[in-house]
């Protein structure tokens, strides 16, 4: 188990009770409802399933997080399909989702291995298929035990933050075709959030 994980075990209580202040995503939901219109979708970095269930009126979705504590926390809560797995060993069937969600948790893994995860995403997702992405923006990649959120100051680790234009390059590499871009910030960050929504050109 990496340190990451370990964090997030540790406060998985605390970080359910505080979602709504703590998630910046939220407003993009319907968002998404919209371009992927039906069928089966990943909830990649589901945390405690709140998304997850958001979805599941809607859609097939399966949730999927690294953290134990996470996944026993949504599982209690809802009766959905949650799986523990780290996102760089998850495994679908290829074209077989709709639309992958990946919100707030792609940035806590290295930008090298952030390719392979998106390339693996790209392979699961049927032509079409549409790809949502948040990260935190700026040029820090490393570990951190900085925050001015109660919840996460102290607690270590890793972050890998994102320009607008490296993740342009990143997805369009890929073959990923960008649709819209927009920036949110939480009261208590200093950089903004990126958030990203492309489809998936095979």
């Amino acid at each position: 188990m990496d340190i990451t994980q370990q964090m997030y075990n540790g406060i998985a209580e605390k970080y359910t009770k505080n979602w709504k202040k703590l998630n910046v995503t939220g407003q993009f939901r319907k968002k998404f409802i919209r371009y992927v219109k039906k069928g089966k979708i990943a909830d990649i970095g589901c945390g405690p399933g709140i998304s997850t269930n958001y979805f599941s009126k809607k859609f097939h979705v399966v949730g999927i997080d690294s953290s134990e504590e996470m996944i026993k926390i949504a599982k209690k809560r809802f009766r959905l399909e949650f799986i523990l797995a780290d996102m760089r060993k998850m495994r679908f069937e290829e074209n077989s989702l709709n639309g992958a969600w990946v919100s707030q948790s792609l940035h806590h893994i290295p930008k090298k291995e952030c390719i392979m995860v998106l390339r693996k995403i790209k392979k699961y997702l049927k032509n079409d298929g549409v790809l949502f992405i948040s990260v935190r923006e700026g040029s820090f990649e490393g570990f951190t035990d900085k925050s001015k959120n109660e919840i996460f100051s102290g607690r270590k680790r890793f972050v890998a933050m994102y320009t607008e234009d490296e993740l342009n390059e990143i997805l369009s590499s890929l073959n990923y075709k960008v649709i819209e871009v927009s920036k949110v910030r939480r009261s208590l960050d200093i950089e903004p959030y990126i958030n990203v929504f492309a489809r998936n050109i095979k």
